[in-house]
């Protein structure tokens, strides 16, 4: 099977959980740290899919490799390669595929859950048709729902927290605002660089933002939890990348 590309765009986002599950699962997979310089590829002919990971900048930034990216999801789409994206990639995702994407009224920081607004794909990608799924939060922004995109998650805060694009056959497109590819180390290093940021947003909103202490607090424990539903979601959306390989 070709690998599958894995861009990265800030340091300290790094692809987490979702690297550690390709490569236990045995995949073949390209890391592009666009963060550190790395080229950003001119065509997805080389790669049976696409994944995205967050980042600290906005999607509307006059940045040289966002619309580079943003063409990349396009062909991935017109190939019918899947693309999954984590927060920032999901907004990459939405703008690439003609939504909008703005500056959400608050702040999510910390852990938090959401709920199953389609109990189809719940049961599909998650394994249930409803009730609370853990997530972490780290955004300011948020992203309109693209044309042929369904809505998966939701929660009280930001109501677009994850949307499924089918396509023909298996393959489907998974793009997220939420963090689900979280690790101990990297919510570690978050919240403590982070520290500010937190600050001033539990200030001005409480209610969706935890403290660093709340954060840092059972972090191991939460995130075996997470990866439950993590793994599930990466489990469907590989069966698209194999039902992609399988035609090429």
């Amino acid at each position: 099977m070709k690998p599958i590309l894995v861009l990265q765009h800030s340091p300290d986002v790094e692809p987490g959980y979702f690297g550690d599950y390709l490569t236990a699962k045995g995949f073949a997979w390209e890391w592009v740290r666009i963060d550190q310089g790395d080229k950003v590829p001119d065509s997805m002919e080389p790669y049976a899919g696409l994944g995205l990971m967050g980042g600290a900048m906005s999607v509307n930034d006059s940045l040289p490799w966002i619309p580079l990216v943003c063409e990349l999801i396009v062909q991935s789409d017109v190939l019918g390669r899947p693309v999954i994206g984590h927060c920032l990639g999901g907004q990459l995702m939405a703008k690439a595929l003609g939504a909008q994407v703005r500056s959400h009224d608050r702040k999510e920081l910390g852990w938090g859950s959401l709920s199953v607004s389609h109990p189809r794909l719940g049961l599909e990608w998650l394994g249930v048709e409803s009730g609370n799924i853990p997530s972490f939060q780290w955004h300011g922004d948020t992203f309109d729902l693209p044309e042929d995109a369904v809505l998966l998650l939701t929660n009280s805060f930001c109501s677009n927290q994850a949307f499924v694009i089918e396509r023909a056959g298996q393959v489907a497109h998974l793009g997220m605002q939420c963090h689900m590819e979280m690790t101990p180390d990297l919510i570690t290093r978050w919240a403590v660089k982070g520290a500010a940021e937190i600050q001033v947003a539990y200030l001005a909103d409480s209610s969706c933002v935890q403290t660093q202490t709340e954060m840092l607090k059972n972090n191991s424990v939460q995130c075996e939890n997470l990866h439950k539903f993590t793994s599930r979601l990466y489990d469907r959306w590989m069966l698209g990348v194999l039902e992609s390989s399988a035609g090429l």
